[in-house]
Parts: structure tokens; C-alpha cells; sequence
């Protein structure tokens, strides 16, 4: 559909990082550096963020689009899916070795986003209500390009991502700040609680 929905496979892994390098506090602050920049300055709180928002939709877009199409979705893993940047567009990722799973959360919330967030919210002293909020956002948004709200708003309904929403898709409010607004001329994202 577009690149948020991409998973490669690679004949070679060379110049692709596996996405446990992203719970190192070194390679978030130069991302999050990169994302300040390509918005035009601003906070680095809010630009690590808008970055966190960018991983969250492309590792939760292509596992949606599968688990609608097939009724399940590939079993990640910080060790089997990799990413390399893409300018311009979202970075690439692509899977190694997956197994199959019925349930999205137990796929890919629990095994890839939750050590992110908490690798992004103790590096730069993020609220997990705001990144927790961007998991839904991201969900939301592979949601609506799908057309498949009712699936998201039960993902929005049950733990771990309950609470998330002020209103479910689809007419998904968050009950959170991504922090977009820090940057000047940006204004808020379409879902904003401050919308």
C-alpha cells in the first residue's frame, strides 16, 4: 500500500541494524537529534517522541495489514527485524525469521514496542502515557489507511493499550500529547488531545 506497510527480506543484512540497537541511549539521541533537525528545532523530549510515534507505525502497520488479510501476523523480535534509514520517506525493515501469531499485542506490542518505549521514556525522561499514545496513534493510523477501525478499536479496548484513546477509532481522539507541537510551525497531529 505504501512503505509503512513494507517488510523486506533481504538477500544480504549488510548496512541493516537490528532493531535492538535501538535500546541503546546513544543511537536514540542521535535519532532523535536527526528527527530535531529535519523539524526545525525544537525540544529533544519531543522530537525523541515524534521518533518513538515513526518506529511505533512502522513496526505496527505491516503487522496489521497481515493480521487483517490472514488472520494472524509474523511473531517478532528486537533480534529478527531490521531497519535501515530511508530519506526521504520512513526507515526500512525488514524480517528474518517470524512464526505466526493470532494476537497482535503478544506479535509485536510485547516483544518489540514495550522494550522501546521504556528504552525512549528513561533515555529522555518521557512520560509512557505519551509513547503508549503513540502506539495507538500508530495503530490508528495504519487503521484508517486499511479501513479496518473495529479491529483497532478492540486492540484500543484491552490491555495493554486500554486507556490510550479518548475515543475510538473511528473517530480516535488520544488521550495523550505526542509532543509535535513543540516545533514551531508544525501545529498538533490529527488525533491530538489538545485538537
Amino acid at each position: 500500500m505504501n512503505p509503512y506497510f513494507a517488510l523486506e527480506s533481504p538477500p544480504s543484512l549488510s548496512g541493516w541494524t537490528a532493531l535492538s540497537a535501538l535500546t541503546d541511549p546513544a543511537l536514540l539521541r542521535e535519532r532523535a537529534a536527526r528527527t530535531c533537525s529535519s523539524l526545525g528545532g525544537g525540544p529533544q523530549r519531543a522530537a525523541a517522541s515524534v521518533d518513538f510515534l515513526g518506529v511505533a507505525s512502522r513496526v505496527t502497520s505491516p503487522a496489521l495489514l497481515s493480521l487483517v488479510e490472514s488472520g494472524t501476523t509474523r511473531a517478532l523480535s528486537l533480534e529478527t527485524v531490521w531497519w535501515r534509514d530511508a530519506v526521504p520517506g520512513p526507515m526500512r525493515l525488514a524480517v528474518t525469521a517470524s512464526s505466526r501469531s493470532a494476537s497482535l499485542v503478544d506479535a509485536v506490542v510485547t516483544p518489540v514496542l514495550v522494550p522501546l518505549l521504556e528504552t525512549y521514556a528513561v533515555t529522555f525522561a518521557l512520560s509512557r502515557q505519551v509513547l503508549w499514545g503513540n502506539v495507538a496513534s500508530a495503530l490508528n493510523g495504519a487503521a484508517m489507511q486499511l479501513g479496518v477501525a473495529p479491529v483497532v478499536a478492540a486492540l484500543l479496548s484491552a490491555p495493554p493499550l486500554a486507556g490510550t484513546a479518548r475515543s475510538l477509532p473511528p473517530r480516535f481522539r488520544r488521550n495523550s500529547c505526542c509532543l509535535l507541537y513543540r516545533f514551531a510551525g508544525v501545529g498538533t497531529c490529527g488525533d491530538c488531545v489538545l485538537g
